[in-house]
């Protein structure tokens, strides 16, 4: 029975412990001294911090998470077969609401995109039910495989953005009945335009003017994309990009610093590459199909710096006010330009905005899920939905 007790208190603590620190702070040690107890019991059971976040999720987070993606599926089910879409709108609005669980669930599903241990994990459960809820055969169309895959793209980034406070305003509740009525449309699937975005594939300048700290920078997010954050130091940075730790400190106070100033570089340029390479496509195919074609290019294999860094700046804003104000102001400021294009508030409000960033967050995770997810007809979702937001500027 003690032992039982003490597997229920080491799960609760490890839980609570990667919901609130992270993944820096998630230490066998800190868990143990927050049971109240030596660190020997814990190590009796999990060999290393990987191997104690792995049976977290096996045994705590992961299988809630599973429960909610079934809900979702459940939900989009009911709505697509009866009309009635209340109940997928409250699964996702439970996203948001999240708890203890769910966030620690949030932190190891990004986590996986740089440990193998975390990966073999979620791999076990959700990857396959992931899989099979979004991959075409016999029984399942492609546009309704793109149907499901879009709404998990929805539930994960809800899941996301949870703690971001704009996220937390009932606008969003507001918002989502637009994206559920896409979501059940009986729109079909049109090929798509063959636009590869390049862009993606090249790193953007991030100092123009110092080709020294443009490597540095540069390097800094080849390294976070590549092992995440808390896998790849200071030094490791410097000497990829020749150079010394010391030089890194006259720069910059600390990693997360230089960090911060290369994630906000790197949104600035990659948003003004974007939205040239989405005008183009909006002006010739309209702004459904663009969307599409987006989450299409981002999804593509290969990609996958990209998407992990995206989502590792939003994890290390969880743990970090710093970080979050960073990110909060990028979101903002980014609002911002987009209001400037004339009648943009009445086409997408404030609560589709947050929606939008939820969405380009969940549809960046589902690739190392299903990496097949790119070849989807993601149109029967975004045209229809894009429709009701151009519907809303005529008079």
């Amino acid at each position: 029975m003690r032992a039982v007790r003490n597997t229920e208190l080491m799960l609760d603590s490890s839980t609570r412990a990667l919901a609130a620190n992270g993944w820096a702070s998630f230490t066998l040690a800190r868990v143990a001294r927050e049971m109240g107890i030596s660190e020997r019991p814990v190590r009796n059971r999990a060999k290393n911090r990987p191997d104690l976040a792995a049976i977290t999720w096996t045994e705590r987070s992961g299988p809630l998470l599973v429960a909610a993606v079934k809900r979702c599926m459940a939900g989009i089910n009911q709505a697509r077969e009866t009309g009635d879409s209340a109940d997928l709108c409250s699964a996702l609005m439970a996203m948001l609401s999240r708890g203890v669980e769910l966030d620690a669930a949030a932190e190891l599903l990004i986590c996986s995109n740089f440990d193998p241990d975390v990966a073999e994990a979620v791999d076990a459960d959700l990857a396959p039910l992931v899989r099979r809820l979004i991959t075409p055969g016999k029984s399942l169309s492609p546009d309704d495989a793109a149907r499901a895959a879009y709404v998990l793209s929805l539930a994960f980034g809800l899941l996301f953005m949870a703690r971001y406070p704009r996220a937390q305003s009932k606008r969003v509740g507001e918002a989502l009945p637009v994206w559920v009525a896409a979501l059940t449309s009986d729109a079909t699937a049109q090929p798509l335009p063959k636009r590869d975005a390049r862009h993606i594939d090249v790193s953007p300048v991030l100092a123009a003017d110092d080709p020294a700290l443009d490597a540095l920078l540069s390097s800094t997010l080849e390294l976070v994309g590549t092992r995440g954050f808390d896998g790849v130091t200071v030094a490791e940075i410097a000497r990829q990009a020749g150079f010394t730790e010391g030089l890194v400190f006259n720069r910059y106070s600390s990693k997360l610093d230089m960090f911060i100033d290369a994630t906000r570089r790197q949104n600035e340029a990659g948003w003004k590459l974007n939205h040239k390479f989405v005008q183009a496509l909006e002006d010739d195919f309209g702004q459904g199909i663009a969307e599409a074609v987006m989450i299409r290019e981002a999804q593509k294999p290969g990609r996958d710096l990209g998407r992990n860094m995206a989502l590792e700046q939003v994890r290390m804003a969880w743990h970090d006010p710093d970080l979050a104000t960073a990110a909060r102001t990028q979101m903002d400021d980014f609002r911002a330009d987009l209001l400037k294009r004339p009648g943009w508030g009445v086409i997408e409000t404030e609560g589709d905005f947050t929606i939008n960033i939820a969405v380009s967050l969940g549809t960046y995770a589902l690739p190392r899920l299903a990496p097949n997810c790119f070849k989807l007809p993601w149109d029967v979702v975004t045209v229809p939905l894009f429709a009701t937001f151009e519907a809303r500027a005529k008079p």
